[in-house]
């Protein structure tokens, strides 16, 4: 059975590189504080190109940490090496273009990061589908347990869903917007769906269940694009999860 891979940030999210995130803005403070004692003999822009590459580095291993670290890189940078010292405040045009710099290019690094690992995220899951839908056409041409073709079948089209991740709340909360549970492909309806960053729901097709399913995309996705069909079937399959076994048991007793 093929094992769906997860999403290159979850790998890259290891101790070492968590650790380096955290320690990123905390390094480029302390080097614009002590470069304070030499300001004499290194101008403001050695100090800047110093904590630039620490911000350039940290955003390579992590685009969250590299934000971060480039704006207290800037902030820094500011407070310890620009007229006025120890003040935000900059009076110099130069110091100002220093700064902004600064700042803009610790973001563009943590910007195109974030780009890379959507895109390297994307592929992986695309290459697992593809992987799983020729496992799962070659093990239907002889007889197999329904428990593993089935789980052969998630891995094939859902692979996408492993972006996503979901919770189960009452159908009367609010906050995100609702799925259309609409035939797929009626009156010129969409068969794909966009999911915001901020996540949706979709409610129990069983109006007395008064639950309801909201998906988010995994922290640094974005907004993802999702096939319909395989959103509303997964979450028929977890409501048919959910309910089956308590009125199994009821008519049991």
């Amino acid at each position: 059975m093929p094992k769906v891979s997860q999403a290159p940030e979850s790998r890259a999210a290891s101790p070492g590189a968590r650790a380096i995130e955290i320690a990123g803005p905390i390094v480029v403070i302390l080097i614009a504080w002590a470069s304070t004692n030499v300001r004499d003999t290194m101008s403001i822009v050695n100090v800047a190109l110093v904590i630039a590459a620490v911000s350039v580095g940290v955003a390579i291993v992590g685009w969250r940490g590299g934000l971060a670290t480039s704006i207290a890189a800037a902030l820094s940078l500011n407070y310890f090496h620009t007229e006025p010292v120890h003040s935000l405040r900059i009076t110099e045009t130069a110091d100002i273009v220093a700064v902004v710099l600064l700042a803009s290019l610790g973001i563009a690094v943590s910007v195109a990061t974030a780009l890379r690992v959507r895109s390297i995220a994307h592929e992986a899951e695309r290459a697992t589908a593809a992987m799983g839908r020729r496992d799962l056409a070659t093990s239907l041409r002889v007889g197999q347990p329904l428990a593993q073709v089935w789980a052969e079948a998630v891995a094939a089209s859902c692979a996408s869903l492993a972006l996503v991740e979901c919770r189960i709340e009452p159908a009367t909360a609010s906050g995100v917007p609702v799925i259309s549970r609409r035939t797929v492909g009626a009156d010129g309806s969409p068969t794909t769906l966009i999911l915001p960053e901020t996540g949706a729901s979709i409610p129990f097709s069983d109006p007395t269940a008064q639950q309801r399913v909201v998906l988010t995309p995994r922290r640094g996705m974005g907004a993802l694009e999702l096939d319909r069909r395989t959103v509303i079937a997964f979450v028929d399959q977890l409501e048919l999860a959910l309910t089956t076994p308590a009125s199994v048991g009821a008519r049991q007793h």
